[in-house]
């Protein structure tokens, strides 16, 4: 799940070796995305899974059922790359990441996981 367009071979070696295990590699196209930072540290979340308007982010605490921890203290709205693994079929998966580029989020799949 991710433009092989906007990476480099390097990046798109170390996804597919990644790949061959349990768990794939999931890179988002540029999208909208919630930062929640809390107790527990900070989650992302993407902005189309949250279609609620309950969730207003003058009001953190609104964000609390999305979020691990039991207080979120700060809800940032960003645009970036997301990237986790995740078995598919399975409910297995990693935290999304998020950064400013595909690469980048490549960079630390490769980094993180192989």
């Amino acid at each position: 799940m991710f433009n092989k367009e906007n990476l480099s071979d390097k990046a798109l070696e170390g996804l597919a070796e990644l790949d061959e295990g349990f768990m794939s590699p999931k890179i988002t196209t540029l999208c909208d995305w919630y930062k929640l930072d809390g107790d527990s540290g900070i989650q992302f979340v993407p902005c189309f899974d949250v279609i609620d308007k309950r969730f207003d982010m003058t009001k953190p605490e609104t964000f609390s059922d999305l979020y691990s921890g039991l207080n979120v203290y700060e809800v940032t709205r960003i645009t970036g790359c997301g990237c986790r693994l995740s078995a598919d079929g399975y409910m297995d998966k990693t935290d999304w990441v998020v950064f400013p580029t595909a690469e980048e989020a490549a960079q630390y799949l490769i980094e993180t996981y192989l």
